[in-house]
């Protein structure tokens, strides 16, 4: 008992001691948290105060530097227009009283808040804090409404000066551009240093209509220099372009022709024609009238201006190579004209010498008599030319070789219808004797062969036959007739002979392969009969077709004959070929 009593005790200490340490430990903790709830509200109290030094800085900072700067800009606009000054006195009342209002109440409230914190004196912070909050919010508040009024009177100035920025840099580069081309742009510094000195005058005084709040005018000024800008932009596209021409590349080709003129007129060539002189003199007006245009920075009607030039230079090449190449062609061409021309007259005289004894042989055809009177044309227009290049070769005033050329083509010409003529005269001469000749030797030849296509009719010994073809051979020898009769009498009409000869020659070549024809099939026909003539006397009935076979031989009727005969034969022998 007295054991158990003992450990009874010895329980109840225990969990007393147990108590306590539990309390001990509550109690710590409670003044564990109550020690970092007091360090984490002095720590806030610190961060709150440096916040609002912080919000209060800023709003101090837009005061004296944004707001005191467009006051100082206002004040500078009051005293270049009057009308500005009522808004700057206003301003000015509402800036100092935000600074002394506002600005310098909240800076000491501020400084005390960082003293107490200082010296850790926390006792009715947070009311402190609260009230400077609401100070510096009033104080930010004003401040910002005078910034937006301030803004707000400002803001066509801001404008203004924003659209100024792209023609200012349009400017910058304009000058860049210039400056690039300084080579192309020779001659035309002082044009472009006035231009320039112009623009930095007019952005000078658009400056001074900002500074005095002139932003209706301010923005039609940089509205006409922005046109002015422009309006470079497009002279720079070509400007250089036509400057290295008219200072550069024109003037040295003008000095290559009026060299190539100058050596060209030492060497005799005639070249009054392309009026040089008076051409270089119109050009130089018109390079004089470009360069004016180009200083004076205008490009209007100068592209054309320029390609009437370069035409003109080019068109003096071309025709300064035009006579040389007419100078080499009329030289090659005039050594045989004298005697070419001489030529053509001699044959023209033989032909007209000759053409009464050939008019006494042949009848001349209308038509080639004409030729005659047109070939004396022509050799009058030949003359003609001929004596108009003698006079100019050795005339006093040179022509060109271009139109020496021309009339010695013309010459040509003439020459090649006189040639083309008379050859086809001398042609038409001959062809009469040939063709008479030739129709004489067909008169024989057909002749000969009428008598030989006579021969083998009568040789046939059938009369039919030789009744029928009697008046077409005796068609035939009178045209042989009428042909020898035509050639026996002169002058000889060889045209009327060629159409009878044609006539003739068709009526005589068909009346041969008709006698021809005629001979080969009487041979067949003959050829049948006569083998048919085996079998007539063993049959009475061969004996009977071969006499009506033999009828139509002697009636002229051979392929009746031949067939009467050959069917006979097949029918008696079968075995027989009809060939």
């Amino acid at each position: 008992m007295i054991r158990i009593s003992n450990i009874v005790l010895a329980s109840n200490g225990f969990t007393k001691y147990l108590w306590i340490i539990i309390l001990i430990i509550v109690l710590l903790i409670i003044f564990g948290v109550a020690f970092l709830l007091f360090m984490w509200t002095r720590r806030r109290y610190r961060k709150q105060v440096a916040d609002l030094r912080k919000d209060y800085a800023a709003t101090h900072v837009l005061l004296v530097s944004d707001c005191h700067n467009m006051l100082t800009r206002i004040d500078f606009i009051s005293k270049n227009n009057p009308r500005f000054l009522p808004i700057y006195n206003q301003f000015n009342i509402d800036y100092t009283n935000c600074f002394n209002s506002f600005a310098i109440p909240c800076d000491q409230e501020l400084g005390s808040l960082e003293s107490l914190i200082k010296e850790k004196e926390y006792r009715d912070m947070k009311e402190l804090i609260e009230s400077a909050k609401v100070n510096i919010s009033d104080f930010t508040s004003s401040v910002k409404k005078l910034n937006e009024e301030l803004s707000k009177i400002l803001k066509r100035e801001e404008e203004c000066l924003t659209n100024s920025l792209s023609v200012k840099e349009q400017f910058r580069s304009i000058k860049e551009s210039y400056d690039s081309k300084g080579t192309e742009l020779k001659g035309l510094e002082a044009s472009f240093s006035l231009v320039f000195n112009e623009i930095n005058n007019e952005f000078a005084s658009y400056e001074k209509l900002i500074d005095s709040a002139n932003y209706d005018e301010a923005d039609s000024t940089i509205t006409e220099l922005s046109k002015i800008i422009t309006a470079l932009f497009d002279v720079m596209k070509t400007l250089p372009y036509y400057n290295t021409l008219v200072r550069s590349v024109i003037p040295s080709r003008i000095q290559n022709v009026t060299e190539t003129y100058e050596k060209m007129t030492k060497e005799q060539y005639p070249l009054h024609h392309i009026q040089f002189n008076s051409t270089m003199k119109k050009i130089n007006s018109s390079l004089e009238d470009i360069e004016t245009k180009l200083k004076n920075l205008q490009t209007s009607g100068v592209k054309e201006q320029i390609d009437v030039i370069v035409d003109t230079l080019e068109g003096f090449m071309i025709n300064f190579q035009k006579e040389v190449d007419a100078k080499e062609k009329f030289e090659k061409g005039r050594i045989n004209i004298s005697d070419d021309t001489y030529s053509l007259e001699k044959s023209f005289a033989k032909l007209n010498r000759n053409l009464p004894k050939y008019s006494a042989v042949y009848i001349i055809n209308k038509s080639y008599m004409q030729q005659i009177e047109l070939i004396k044309e022509n050799i009058n227009q030949m003359s003609a030319i001929k004596r108009d290049i003698d006079s100019s070769i050795h005339s006093l005033t040179k022509q060109p070789y271009s139109i020496l050329l021309k009339k010695m083509e013309d010459l040509q010409n003439e020459m090649a219808k006189i040639k083309v003529t008379l050859d086809d005269f001398h042609s038409y001469l001959i062809s009469l004797k040939e063709k008479s000749e030739e129709i004489f030797e067909s008169i024989r030849t057909n002749y000969l062969n009428l008598r030989e296509a006579e021969y083998a009719v009568r040789d046939l010994n059938v009369t039919t036959l030789t009744d029928e073809m009697h008046l077409t051979f005796e068609q035939a020898y009178n045209y042989l007739e009428e042909e020898d009769s035509i050639l026996t009498h002169e002058p000889i009409d060889v045209l009327k002979l060629e159409e009878l000869h044609n006539r003739a020659q068709e009526h005589i070549n068909s009346l041969i392969n008709e006698v021809n024809t005629q001979c080969d099939l009487a041979k067949r026909s003959e050829e049948a009969i006569v083998y048919g003539n085996m079998l007539r006397v063993a049959y009475s009935e061969v004996n009977k077709a071969l006499t009506t076979a033999e009828k139509s031989f002697f009636e002229a009727d051979f392929t009746r004959a031949t067939n009467e005969a050959i069917i006979i034969i097949k029918k008696m022998r079968p075995d027989v070929s009809s060939k």
